[in-house]
């Protein structure tokens, strides 16, 4: 009989898991059309469903942020990253441009550089643009040249 509890309760778990990824899909989706109320609806069920995955605490502070929640943008930003631990480049990545957005142009550099070094973050040439683009934002357009040299190579050769 344990073995029968074992197999539904991973079944729940997995349809918990899927309908949480949908949900913030469908909170992402109207946040694309503008929809801010069913967007919220949708990524806070997602985190009620879900609490601790890094993807959803994440598009939580994308959320926050464009609706100029800063504060709770960067608590859910920073709990995207801690939750993440491993392979989270996506949320480094997302969190530099938050802070280089929020003036803070040196912790950026450090999350868009954490994002490049996660082997398995596919986006490494936007990580190089938003650290250029950032550095551009605040004057240093060396620093900004040679992020964008390096997008460049990465796109031909990553």
């Amino acid at each position: 009989m344990a073995c029968a509890f074992s197999e539904v309760n991973q079944e729940s778990s997995i349809s918990v898991d899927t309908a949480a990824k949908d949900n913030m899909q469908l909170g992402l989706a109207y946040l694309e059309q503008k929809d801010t109320i069913h967007a919220k609806e949708k990524i806070l069920m997602a985190l009620h469903q879900a609490p601790d995955d890094s993807e959803i605490q994440d598009t939580m502070g994308y959320f926050s942020d464009l609706t100029g929640d800063e504060i709770k943008a960067e608590k859910y930003y920073q709990a995207a990253i801690k939750k993440g631990i491993e392979h989270n480049g996506a949320a480094y990545n997302n969190y530099g441009v938050f802070l280089c957005k929020h003036k803070n142009p040196k912790d950026a550099e450090k999350m868009f550089l954490m994002a490049v070094n996660d082997p398995y973050y596919v986006h490494i040439t936007t990580a190089y643009e938003n650290a250029g683009l950032c550095a551009i934002a605040n004057h240093d357009t060396q620093k900004a040249h040679d992020y964008f040299e390096k997008a460049k190579r990465y796109s031909l050769y990553g």
